[in-house]
C-alpha cells in the first residue's frame, strides 16, 4: 500500500518486477477489508471526487468526530470538578473516587475508558484556589 502523498509509475514497476511481485491497484473489496471503519465511496459531496485534499479532509473529519466522541464520553464519566475542569452538577473535587489518569481508547464499538494510577511524589494533591 502506498500513501496518497506518493506517486508510483505502474508501467515502470511492472517492467522491473516479475509476475509475482507486480504492483496492481487494490479492488474495492480489498480496500474494504483493510479499512473496515470506512464505507466505500463515503466522501463529502463537494469538490472533485478524486482530489486528494478532499479525501484527506474526509479522513481528518472522521478522526475529529472520533476524538470528540471520546472526549465527551470521558468528560461525562467524571462526577467531580478538578482544577479548571468544572462541572455544575458536581462542584467538589473527589480524590477518593477519581484520583487516577483516564485512558481513553476508541475502537469500532466506540470509546472505552481505562484507568492508570497516579503516582504521588513530593506534592500531595490539594484543591486549587483561584
Amino acid at each position: 500500500m502506498i500513501p496518497a502523498s506518493e506517486r508510483l509509475d505502474l508501467q515502470k514497476a511492472r517492467r522491473l518486477l516479475d509476475d509475482e511481485q507486480r504492483p496492481r491497484l487494490a479492488t474495492e473489496d480489498e480496500i474494504a477489508a483493510d479499512f473496515p471503519e470506512f464505507e466505500i465511496g463515503a466522501l463529502p459531496p463537494f469538490g472533485p471526487i478524486h482530489d486528494i485534499p478532499e479525501i484527506v479532509a474526509a479522513l481528518e473529519l472522521a478522526n475529529m468526530v472520533e476524538v470528540a466522541e471520546t472526549l465527551a464520553v470521558s468528560a461525562a464519566h467524571r462526577k467531580e470538578s478538578r482544577g479548571a475542569h468544572t462541572c455544575k452538577d458536581y462542584t467538589a473535587r473527589d480524590d477518593q473516587n477519581y484520583l487516577y489518569h483516564t485512558l481513553a481508547h476508541h475502537d469500532p464499538a466506540g470509546p472505552r475508558l481505562g484507568k492508570k494510577d497516579v503516582v504521588l511524589g513530593k506534592w500531595e494533591p490539594e484543591e486549587r484556589k483561584y
